[in-house]
């Protein structure tokens, strides 16, 4: 969740979206997504907050933010986040 924050952080030039972002995923993964999680089994490897469904997405995220960012300012993917900044 780091690299999307960074990401938010810069895009915008406040702190304030990341808090909110923060804020709100807790919310969500915390308050209403792990209620919903039965703890038997092996369903919390993989949606709690420390699961690999999270680990993915947020994997997946760090790839889209690094190549969109490369690609609106005409650089070429290097596999590091801040590359011409």
């Amino acid at each position: 969740m780091g690299i999307t924050m960074a990401w938010l952080r810069e895009a915008s030039g406040s702190v304030w979206p990341c808090v909110v972002l923060h804020a709100s995923h807790n919310i969500i993964v915390q308050g209403v997504l792990d209620a919903m999680t039965a703890r038997d089994g092996h369903a919390v490897f993989v949606t709690t907050e420390f699961g690999w469904g999270m680990a993915l997405t947020q994997a997946l995220m760090a790839v889209y933010i690094a190549v969109q960012g490369g690609r609106k300012r005409g650089l070429m993917w290097r596999g590091t986040i801040g590359v011409g900044a």
